[in-house]
């Protein structure tokens, strides 16, 4: 995936493309397949926003899990309903399932060392 600039890009069979801003390049069956993507959704990170349109929110509560080590149990549990919009990660844990919860219909409690979802 490329942000700025440009890029040449060679496989081992041979063949050539050219990487612009907002694609991204992935191998299939020795192929190269270059796709247009919104780049903002892969570097978000790093202004400490994660970006989860279209995702589900199982990924988004396992996402959250890893980027504040926390366990976060009953994730399974949870509907499958796909999301849209940004959260800020300068928030801690329990603002940002605070704010989740106010859009989606669950609930979160600590126990122990890990926090538990269920729904409302």
């Amino acid at each position: 995936m490329l942000v700025r600039g440009s890029v040449d890009v060679k496989a081992d069979n041979g063949s050539e493309t050219r990487l612009v801003p907002n694609q991204k390049m992935g191998l299939s069956q020795g192929k190269m397949k270059v796709k247009n993507v919104d780049v903002y959704e892969y570097i978000c990170w790093k202004d400490d926003i994660i970006n989860f349109d279209g995702k589900t929110m199982p990924y988004i509560l396992n996402t959250l899990s890893k980027y504040y080590n926390v366990n976060i149990e009953g994730i399974e549990n949870v509907s499958n309903e796909v999301c849209y919009g940004n959260l800020d990660l300068n928030r801690s844990i329990d603002e940002v399932l605070e704010y989740i919860s106010l859009t989606v219909p669950l609930q979160f409690h600590h126990e122990g060392n890990s926090i538990i979802v269920s729904s409302k």
